[in-house]
């Protein structure tokens, strides 16, 4: 296992010096930012992971402390994602606690602006967590953990999948074909598409299997016109259908007889817009959203939708990240969890003569 004094000889400074830097202590004599860089590319380098669990325990010599964990994420719109897995790594953690009689663990929530992961300092030096959890990265924050390479403390990233990393996700261009089978199945030629605004790996994966699905299978594409993105929220999911709607109107051309909304939140406004212009679902437009978000069950008529496993995606992240916390085997870790299409009234499923498809090609 790395130590103090193989980082110092690795960047040619003291062992006094490394602890400062990894500690990231106020000193009176000033450390260069050269130095610093230099003792934490040598850190990086030769796998070196502070033990802050350690630390705390020496801090305490009556009683162990809690974990310390941390979720980064950007703060944006996709909250409604951010709490899901927020309640799943606080029910795991507490879980592992109780049966292992341990401090239930504490959770820090450290967000950060959009696209500026790399301003993240607690990535790059010794922190107050004992490993941290990542979620909705962009794909400039995905670039630079793919550059970066593995971080100094145990991480583990949900719905993203980058080499090099510890990470828990899905086949989402596999959903997105499952999609494309079970609408053109369906007789659906003229497909729409509302999606989050917001670019992200796991809605332009399972897109582009949507797509090619549509197209290599049955020779379909996303007509001009029948795509709209929207903020992620009830009311943009209700403004870009509406949006949508208003200018295929104004060009003379016929609404989507389907959509798939690339989330259950957006989802609830569409099925609102459509119900706005007097059509009728899924008479008139079918829609199949994405997540299986709680509500899904509930709206009117009930979604048929892609069960993206999140609560199980935030258990097995946690698990994880106790695993790595625990283990003086930094190896990567990857899983990938299996997904399904939940099919439900939204999707007029039985009121239409199936075609013949194939789950891929």
């Amino acid at each position: 296992m790395a130590s103090l004094k193989d980082i110092a000889k690795l960047a040619g400074t003291s062992v006094s010096t490394v602890s400062l830097v990894l500690n990231n202590r106020d000193t009176p004599v000033r450390i260069s930012q050269t130095t610093r860089q230099q003792v934490l590319e040598a850190a990086r380098a030769i796998g070196y992971t502070p033990n802050v669990a350690a630390r705390r325990l020496r801090a305490s010599r009556d009683k162990m402390q809690a974990l310390v964990v941390g979720i980064i994420m950007p703060f944006d719109e996709r909250l409604p994602i951010s709490s899901r897995v927020i309640a799943g790594v606080h029910a795991a953690l507490n879980k592992y606690a109780q049966e292992n009689s341990l401090a239930l663990p504490d959770i820090i929530i450290e967000t950060y602006e959009r696209n500026n992961l790399k301003g993240v300092a607690s990535l790059k030096e010794s922190s107050s967590y004992n490993g941290a959890i990542l979620l909705n990265t962009s794909p400039e924050d995905d670039y630079f953990l793919e550059q970066t390479g593995p971080l100094l403390q145990p991480m583990v990233l949900i719905n993203r999948t980058i080499p090099g990393h510890n990470w828990v996700n899905i086949n989402h261009r596999e959903m997105g074909r499952q999609v494309a089978a079970h609408l053109a199945g369906l007789g659906h030629t003229r497909i729409g598409i509302i999606l989050p605004g917001l670019a992200s790996a796991a809605v332009a994966t399972r897109l582009e299997g949507f797509q090619e699905y549509l197209r290599q299978r049955f020779n379909l594409e996303i007509a001009p016109g029948y795509s709209m993105p929207g903020v992620f929220s009830e009311v943009g999911g209700y403004q870009a259908a509406s949006q949508m709607f208003q200018r295929l109107a104004q060009a003379a051309k016929p609404y989507p007889t389907a959509l798939f909304v690339v989330s259950d939140v957006m989802a609830v406004g569409t099925l609102h817009a459509i119900k706005e212009i007097g059509l009728s679902i899924p008479a008139d437009i079918a829609v199949v959203g994405f997540d299986n978000d709680p509500v899904a069950s509930f709206i009117d008529p009930p979604l048929t939708t892609i069960d993206s496993k999140l609560d199980e995606m935030a258990e097995a992240a946690a698990t994880s990240l106790l695993s790595l916390i625990f283990s003086k085997d930094r190896g990567s870790i990857t899983k990938l969890l299996e997904a399904e299409l939940v099919v439900r009234a939204s999707c007029g499923a039985g009121k239409r003569e199936p075609v013949e498809v194939f789950s891929s090609y």
